[in-house]
């Protein structure tokens, strides 16, 4: 599941939750710096 947050200084940011087959658990990646939520999204 993707989720999307805009930050104070007006910069967005991505971030992706999956479960991770090999330890049965859930991972999460994530980037920011993005200037707008269409650039975060593609």
């Amino acid at each position: 599941m993707a989720s999307f947050r805009k930050h104070s200084n007006g910069t967005w940011e991505y971030r992706i939750r999956y479960k991770d087959r090999i330890s049965q658990g859930y991972r999460e990646k994530s980037k920011r710096g993005f200037k707008t939520k269409k650039e975060a999204t593609t």
